[in-house]
């Protein structure tokens, strides 16, 4: 698992910025002594060689287009290279798990990535008998798990769900009365973090 390229990250698609979701996990990966290969499949081909040497395939999933483009490498690697364990991590694929454990994936990391990445790398690679299923935050075809949280005090992993943020409050009558260029139409539209929890914002439209 140490090997050059045993540990394949892959991303697909970040919106034209170069790839964090790639960047974070490598250097967690290299300074625990791995020798992960990162591609960005946006402006680099990913060869049937990468694909056959690695042992973990980790392919990030931040949005939806990541994710489509993302279910196409799972699948090559499925065909390629049937042994791998396959990991999908970031937002969209824990909003899509079940979607790609069916067929592309045989893990699913939520939350913060980094250390549960690393974690279960460790677990692969380990000959004591300990499966993806015993880390917190590793979702599997068998087994469910909530996403993970760094608590900074300590550096120590948590699970659970964020607690739901209390949406701000709009304007009321008396301000908008003596604002009327302000409609009093609010609006609502909601927002993500990367674990996944959404919370609502309440905002006035504006003429």
């Amino acid at each position: 698992m140490r090997a050059a390229g045993a540990i394949l990250l892959v991303a697909c698609y970040e919106l034209g910025h170069q790839p964090l979701n790639l960047a974070s996990p490598l250097a967690t990966l290299r300074q625990a002594g791995f020798s992960p290969v990162a591609v960005d499949t946006s402006v680099s081909e990913l060869s049937d060689d990468a694909i056959a040497a690695a042992q973990l395939v980790a392919i990030s999933a931040p949005m939806h287009t990541a994710l489509r483009l993302g279910a196409r490498v799972g699948a090559r690697v499925r065909t390629l290279n049937p042994t791998a364990h396959t990991c999908f991590y970031g937002l969209y694929a824990t909003l899509n798990a079940d979607y790609l454990l069916r067929d592309v994936a045989d893990s699913i990391i939520g939350g913060e990535y980094e250390e549960t990445l690393l974690a279960l790398a460790e677990s692969l690679e380990s000959s004591n008998g300990s499966t993806p299923e015993a880390i917190p935050g590793v979702r599997t075809r068998d087994h469910d798990a909530a996403p993970v949280l760094v608590s900074h005090a300590g550096n120590r992993l948590r699970t659970g769900p964020l607690a739901r943020r209390p949406a701000p409050q709009s304007p009321g009558p008396a301000w908008a009365a003596a604002r009327p260029w302000v409609a009093a139409r609010p609006f609502t539209f909601a927002v993500s973090n990367r674990a996944s929890q959404p919370f609502q914002i309440r905002l006035q439209s504006s003429r």
